[in-house]
This record gives C-alpha cells, structure tokens and sequence, in this order.
C-alpha cells in the first residue's frame, strides 16, 4: 500500500516541475 503512496508522490513531484516555468 505505502508502494502506491510513494509512486504518486513521486508523479505528483515530477508534474510541479513540468508545471513549474
């Protein structure tokens, strides 16, 4: 469950930087 948790996090992570200018 924690594994599921982690990978969001990390796609959460990812997509601030592509958002970010």
């Amino acid at each position: 469950m924690h594994e599921v948790d982690r990978v969001l996090q990390q796609f959460r992570f990812r997509q601030s930087i592509l958002a970010a200018p």
